[in-house]
């Protein structure tokens, strides 16, 4: 079982070069290209639109740890 956790996303929170690779990546696997969510510290009905996220782009998100 692949499991994306707080260190995955906390990889696109802390560098702009990662987001921007990222968002080749998706070009370059001709999905929408999309921002992953980071879930609130307050609000925790937010997780809801960050899990949403996550699902959307499993499959990107699968092949770009991959190739990492």
């Amino acid at each position: 079982m692949i499991l994306l956790g707080e260190k995955h996303l906390w990889i696109f929170k802390s560098s702009s070069k990662r987001q921007c690779e990222f968002m080749k990546f998706q070009d370059f696997a001709k999905t929408e290209p999309l921002k992953m969510l980071h879930p609130s510290q307050t609000r925790w009905l937010s997780l809801i639109e960050v899990v949403e996220r996550i699902l959307q782009q499993w499959s990107t998100l699968l092949l770009y740890f991959n190739e990492k």
